[in-house]
């Protein structure tokens, strides 16, 4: 619940934002797009506790990197 409550003050200020600034419809959906795939993200670590958390996947992206320049 807090995190819906959360996410739509960040929706509602972006949209106010891009608004006043006067941004083009292509930003609006670049901005919104990555709002909803962070939504979308955290409601499934709420939701499925068992997948990794964002740290433990850079962890595995980076040092996997790391094996390999190293």
């Amino acid at each position: 619940m807090f995190t819906a409550v959360l996410f739509s003050l960040i929706a509602v200020y972006e949209w106010r934002f891009l608004r006043k600034r006067g941004r083009k419809p292509k930003t609006y959906v670049k901005v919104f797009a990555v709002l909803l795939v962070c939504f979308t993200y955290n409601f499934l670590l709420e939701w499925f506790r068992r997948l990794p958390s964002p740290n433990l996947l850079i962890e595995w992206i980076f040092g996997s990197l790391v094996r390999v320049f190293v």
